[in-house]
């Protein structure tokens, strides 16, 4: 089965070990603002959700700050052992509790924009 945002928040709070509510409060202290990328990142990647839901749940954002979080965390996981770290905890965290963690595949993964307002499916 794969995990809900719910699921996803929990084993981000759980791996951090702060409380969930901290992840979704409108803080913007960095390791407040950091758990809430990484967790919109994951569920980008692995929750079959409306971006815009994501959004919605986690610290009322819009579904393009999701993407925004995703682009960010995704090149931090490239270059910061830290975040690596941290988001393969949080996978396994997921992982022991039985979820499969297949890649939702979203149409804007599919999209190669070229130039500034041209792109090409």
């Amino acid at each position: 089965m794969r995990p809900t945002i719910a699921d996803v928040l929990l084993a981000t709070a759980e791996e951090a070990n702060v409380p969930l509510h901290h992840i979704t409060l409108d803080r913007r202290l960095d390791y407040v603002v950091k758990l809430r990328h990484v967790a919109q990142y994951l569920c980008r990647l692995y929750v079959d959700e409306h971006l815009s839901v994501i959004g919605r749940e986690i610290g009322e954002r819009s579904g393009s700050m999701v993407t925004v979080a995703y682009q960010k965390i995704s090149f931090d996981k490239k270059f910061y052992q830290e975040t690596r770290s941290l988001i393969e905890d949080i996978e396994q965290n997921l992982r022991d509790k039985g979820f499969i963690l297949q890649e939702i595949e979203r149409l804007l993964d599919n999209t190669f924009f070229k130039g500034e307002n041209v792109y090409t499916p």
